[in-house]
């Protein structure tokens, strides 16, 4: 169930036709956007592998823990897992920030590579931010914000 975090009557109908055939899914946003509770509902919902660089960034106790002499690392074992996924025949979905393009460009070209359509989504909520982002990080991605270019598809998900 996608509680607060629920879908248009339109993105239903979108969902359930990237459901039909294997898809790259990218969720976009600023720390506290629900980005991540959208990709993990998602992701349960309709049976597809999740991924994230938060994932990589827990430490031994399962915690997160923030450390940006690892963002190049994390990046691309995300990278690598969502194209292993991909390779497989089944859908993946990625959440990051995705502030800028050429973040979201790798995944872009996997799917190209691949032959698959990439789905761009934008979370746009207003919700507690788990990872305790300061303001001044948060207020510089907003800063560096770039939107998409029209020939990606780009749905608001609030």
């Amino acid at each position: 169930m996608l509680d607060q975090y629920a879908v248009t009557e339109v993105q239903t109908k979108l969902l359930q036709e990237i459901t039909m055939t294997q898809k790259l899914v990218l969720i976009r946003g600023l720390p506290g956007s629900g980005k991540t509770h959208q990709a993990k509902n998602l992701a349960e919902l309709y049976g597809w592998e999740h991924y994230e660089a938060d994932h990589y960034m827990l430490n031994k106790f399962g915690e997160y823990e923030f450390d940006s002499n690892k963002l190049k690392t994390v990046h691309n074992f995300c990278q690598a897992n969502t194209e292993r996924t991909l390779e497989l025949g089944r859908t993946a979905i990625v959440a990051n920030t995705f502030t800028r393009i050429w973040e979201m460009q790798p995944y872009i070209d996997m799917a190209a590579k691949l032959k698959i359509k990439c789905h761009i989504f934008t979370a746009t909520g207003n919700y507690a931010n788990v990872h305790n982002v300061p303001e001044e990080t948060i207020e510089r991605m907003r800063s560096n914000w770039e939107p998409i270019p029209d020939k990606f598809i780009d749905y608001i998900v609030v």
